[in-house]
């Protein structure tokens, strides 16, 4: 997702060697239109209830003085592999989690976020392990690296140490993101960031 004032769509699909995303040897992006369910749906995952909240936080990497967040472009991420393994890991961990609950004779306790009401109905999600739908800020010229290989814990650091940092607060994620203030960060087919007023800054809806 990119998040910025005023940019206009990008009405262009990307896809780099995956072949549509049909193989398993690569990634792609399809945009999201803005006319869809889905736009709005991501668009309130940037909702921030108390504007007074942005830009100020012991993390903030790019001070400003804004009081809300905008959708400006979006797209879907397509990473048939990665989706695999993904999906693989997630078994596994149901697996462990009915052995657990049975040998136990208890129930995995639900655990619920601040976005859970904004993607209900549209995300699905598989609430036996308590799967969710976070948010996860990052610097312009980190884009590309997560689109091909994926988020790496050993290029994440913070106060709890080395890891995978995902959010459910908009205002809080916000305060990892930086600006793509000269243009450097990724773009599809190469176009140039947008113009339509206000920095660009990247934020990826993610499962977990």
């Amino acid at each position: 997702i990119v998040a910025a004032s005023g940019a206009p769509p990008v009405p262009t699909s990307t896809f780099r060697d995956c072949s549509g995303c049909t193989s398993y040897s690569g990634w792609g992006v399809q945009p999201v239109d803005p006319a869809s369910e889905t736009w709005g749906v991501l668009a309130a995952l940037l909702d921030v209830p108390r504007p007074a909240e942005l830009g100020f936080g012991r993390d903030v990497r790019a001070p400003g003085c804004y009081s809300r967040l905008a959708l400006a472009e979006a797209w879907r991420i397509e990473a048939p592999s990665r989706r695999q393994k993904y999906d693989l890991e997630l078994a596994d961990v149901q697996r462990s989690v009915t052995v657990i609950c049975r040998s136990s004779g208890s129930q995995l306790p639900v655990v619920s976020t601040k976005l859970d009401a904004s993607v209900a109905g549209h995300f699905a999600t598989n609430g036996a392990v308590n799967e969710k739908i976070l948010l996860h800020g990052t610097r312009a010229d980190a884009v590309e690296p997560i689109l091909s290989s994926g988020f790496n814990e050993r290029f994440c650091d913070g106060i709890f140490g080395k890891g995978c940092y995902l959010g459910e607060d908009a205002a809080k994620v916000d305060q990892y993101c930086m600006a793509d203030t000269d243009g450097q960060g990724w773009r599809p087919d190469g176009l140039d960031t947008p113009s339509g007023g206000g920095d660009v800054f990247y934020v990826f809806v993610c499962r977990a």
